[in-house]
């Protein structure tokens, strides 16, 4: 009887302990590296500083890409805290955002407090700090003053986003270019919307940031800029928030059936390699037509669900918030999916398709 109560007594002591060490865990929960603890569903988790990432391949380009985040919420906290531990076992270059960088309703001016909440409080650690984060615009965004997030491109050093529509070119080990379209899906939207077709959120859109006429002249530009950048040898990546293929339970409208036609008919058409997107609260890889498409909207807004028939899905899962990390070199792109936790979730790798 008295070895029972002492068993009892000693498990007793052993929960307190627990319970004090995840509450202090809790209470200090704040996305910042360092942390051996962590919370998540009232489970205690003890996180690894040398979680397993496979190391990078020689004379690879690194970079990370994030999207749908913007919530300021614990989700993107913890995906952050993600970040951090894979920027910390990396030699990353640079950060792509897909879109949506402040929920609900975007931001009113550059000096928005959003800024700081969401965006450099919330990824506040010099491996993350002293890289360029090239950012792109989401539906959300659009709701609000989308010229108050190009124009922060003069208040934060990291944060770039040179219009709604940019390029971006790095230089390989081997000398050949990776390229980046960075697309604003909205304005391109606006330029094959009819009336009478349904509009996501068209009652806060504005003529002057998503209006027809702009958006013809984003899909010359789109249409010039590939067909120069197109030469079969180099990385050629498209960047925007709405997807052109995607295995997503939501809505499609005909307006998104009319975009993601006329998107894919331009990809097809030139050597791009692969079109990136956030929208769709998935982590998915696609393969059409000889073009990839990474679905990366998981970076902290609620997840949605996905199709069960997907025959051009290579990978898809929407169980976990997180981020991709992407290793490039002349020959080959591998796309890895990681959670919170800084843990790879899944990955492909995609062949360089060389063309003359």
């Amino acid at each position: 009887m008295r070895f029972c109560v002492a068993c009892l007594l000693g498990s007793l002591m052993i929960s307190a302990i627990i319970f004090a060490w995840g509450d202090a865990a809790r209470k200090s929960n704040t996305g910042r590296p360092g942390r051996k603890v962590q919370v998540v569903d009232q489970k205690l988790y003890l996180l690894d500083p040398h979680a397993p990432l496979r190391s990078k391949p020689d004379g690879a380009m690194q970079f990370l890409s994030i999207g749908d985040q913007g919530t300021g919420g614990f989700d993107q906290m913890r995906v952050a805290d993600g970040m951090t531990k894979v920027a910390q076992r990396h030699n990353l270059s640079f950060v792509l955002g897909l879109g949506d960088n402040f929920y609900d309703r975007g931001i009113f001016d550059e000096d928005d407090p959003m800024f700081q909440q969401r965006f450099e409080y919330m990824y506040n650690i010099p491996e993350l700090e002293s890289l360029p984060w090239y950012m792109s615009l989401g539906d959300h965004d659009h709701r609000r003053n989308v010229s108050a997030q190009v124009k922060h491109n003069s208040k934060a050093s990291n944060w770039h986003m040179d219009g709604q529509y940019y390029t971006v070119q790095k230089t390989l080990a081997c000398g050949k270019k990776l390229h980046v379209v960075v697309t604003d899906s909205v304005l391109l939207e606006g330029g094959v919307y009819e009336e009478g077709l349904d509009r996501r959120f068209m009652r806060d859109y504005k003529e002057s940031q998503s209006g027809k006429e702009l958006g013809l002249q984003h899909w010359k530009w789109l249409r010039n800029t590939l067909a120069n950048l197109s030469n079969g040898q180099d990385w050629l990546i498209v960047v925007g928030h709405r997807p052109a293929l995607s295995r997503c339970q939501r809505k499609v409208s005909p307006l998104d059936v009319i975009f993601r036609n006329k998107m894919r008919k331009l990809l097809e058409g030139n050597s791009v390699d692969l079109y990136m997107n956030g929208h769709d609260h998935t982590a998915q890889i696609l393969h059409k037509n000889r073009i990839h498409y990474i679905v990366n909207g998981i970076g902290g807004h609620n997840l949605h669900k996905l199709q069960e028939n997907s025959p051009e899905a290579l990978y898809k899962n929407a169980s976990f918030h997180g981020f991709a990390l992407h290793s490039v070199d002349c020959n080959s792109m591998t796309i890895m999916f990681c959670n919170g936790d800084g843990m790879e979730q899944g990955k492909r790798v995609i062949v360089k398709r060389l063309s003359s």
